[in-house]
């Protein structure tokens, strides 16, 4: 859903948005999914929700500054996926998969399942 057009950045601040934060090592990081390019990061975790408060306010104040839309906060409860998915591959894709699942002795599917399963499971590593 796009902006209201009465919403102000203190009312965007106190929305629900989902936050996504890992530990890279040396300093805390945090995301916003829903908001691109909205990006905080701190060397402590003390220091942490005073950035993102300072990032959050700078990154509404820009956008709506600039005029564009944002996001309202998904509702976390909402499961409207149906667990199918229909995806155009180029040919030359579409054959590797399907051979490498064929290696396998899977369904294509059940080769794009893992290979996305596997992806996921790197990345939140």
């Amino acid at each position: 859903m796009a902006q209201s057009a009465t919403r102000t950045i203190e009312d965007y601040l106190q929305l629900p948005y989902r936050m996504e934060v890992v530990w890279y090592g040396d300093s805390w990081g945090a995301t916003f999914p829903e908001l691109p390019g909205l990006v905080a990061g701190a060397e402590t975790w003390e220091k942490l929700p005073a950035v993102i408060e300072d990032a959050k306010r700078a990154w509404f104040e820009s956008v709506l500054e600039r005029g564009d839309p944002i996001t309202e906060p998904r509702d976390p409860l909402d499961f409207s996926f149906s667990g199918k998915l229909r995806l155009r591959l180029p040919k030359s894709l579409h054959e590797g998969a399907a051979r490498a699942a064929e290696l396998e002795e899977v369904s294509l599917n059940t080769f794009i399942v893992t290979a996305v399963a596997k992806e996921l499971g790197r990345r939140s590593a």
